[in-house]
C-alpha cells in the first residue's frame, strides 16, 4: 500500500458498499491509525483478531493493519 500510495497517492484505492471512497493515500492514513491502536493496546505478530464488522471500508483497513502487524484475522459472519 504504501510503494502504491506515493506512486499515485490521489488514486482511488477502494470504494465500499456504502459508497465510501478512499484514496491511496487515506486508505494508508487508516490502516496506519488502526495499526498504531492495536499495537498500543498490546497487538503483537501472531496474535489474533475476530473481524466482526459489515463488509465496507473499514473491514477492509483492519485486514490490511492485521496482515501489516503479522497477525491472524478470524472473520465473522
Amino acid at each position: 500500500i504504501s510503494a502504491m500510495a506515493a506512486e499515485r497517492p490521489q488514486a482511488t484505492a477502494l470504494v465500499d458498499v456504502g459508497g465510501r471512497r478512499l484514496t491511496r493515500d487515506a486508505l494508508l492514513r487508516e490502516v496506519r491509525a488502526l495499526r498504531a491502536g492495536l499495537v498500543a493496546h498490546g497487538f503483537r505478530a501472531g496474535d489474533r483478531v475476530l473481524l466482526s464488522v459489515r463488509p465496507g471500508s473499514v473491514a477492509v483497513t483492519l485486514v490490511l493493519a492485521v496482515h501489516d502487524l503479522g497477525g491472524v484475522l478470524l472473520p465473522m459472519d
